[in-house]
């Protein structure tokens, strides 16, 4: 916003300024470890075995393939998860008659849940449980995500001018009034070292004796 500000100051003319939610997560888990830093400290998330609920939660299908369930209106569709999950008993089951029940037996129903999960693989459950309205949704690789359409559409992935890295993510601030370079090649170690010296004031003669000291990369 500073930079919008400053330019609308020196410019006369109006702008945008946008982050991405990629940077997001990266500036939250920075702001958790100043938390803990200060003494703010969060209760850790429980494991995915002994969740606070079954229904918001990730899971593993048959060929090994994570992805997240969540399922709103339990109540509702709780029945209809049993039925596609070809688990029908479980909505008769005395441990998980109500909302509460299925809370506090959260994990006894998540063992539940991994051994039906196991019997398919994830394109059998993407179908299965989108039939019947439980949102689902894979865990992606790291391989997958620099390939996301959607990011790279949003700008957030973006093509490098390096080979040996051909994709980044993109810089987290974006304006509008200002073109984005394209990403390089990261520097090699000792790269810049002698130009950045040298702009501090050492002539050659100074670098080349750090050099033969082994003080310089």
């Amino acid at each position: 916003i500073m930079l919008g500000l400053y330019s609308r100051e020196r410019t006369g003319k109006g702008g945008w300024v946008g982050t991405s939610l990629y940077a997001n997560g990266v500036w939250s888990n920075a702001s958790l470890a100043a938390a803990a830093l200060l003494g703010a400290l969060r209760e850790p998330r429980p494991p995915r075995e002994r969740p606070r609920s079954a229904f918001l939660n990730h899971y593993t299908a048959g060929d090994g393939r994570l992805f997240t369930l969540l399922l709103s209106q339990e109540q509702k569709r709780w029945p209809a998860l049993c039925a596609a999950i070809e688990r029908p008993e479980l909505a008769q089951d005395t441990r998980f008659a109500s909302s509460s029940l299925r809370s506090e037996n959260a994990a006894a129903l998540v063992a539940e849940l991994d051994r039906a999960f196991a019997r398919h693989d994830w394109p059998h459950w993407q179908a299965r449980l989108g039939e019947v309205g439980v949102a689902i949704a894979p865990i992606a690789r790291i391989d997958e995500v620099v390939a996301d359409p959607q990011a790279m559409h949003a700008g957030s992935i973006v093509d490098t001018e390096s080979t040996e890295v051909p994709r980044s993510i993109s810089h987290p601030v974006r304006l509008g009034f200002a073109q984005p370079r394209s990403a390089g090649a990261p520097p090699a170690l000792g790269e810049h070292t002698d130009a950045i010296l040298r702009e501090l004031g050492y002539d050659d003669a100074v670098l080349a004796r750090l050099r033969a000291a082994g003080d310089l990369a």
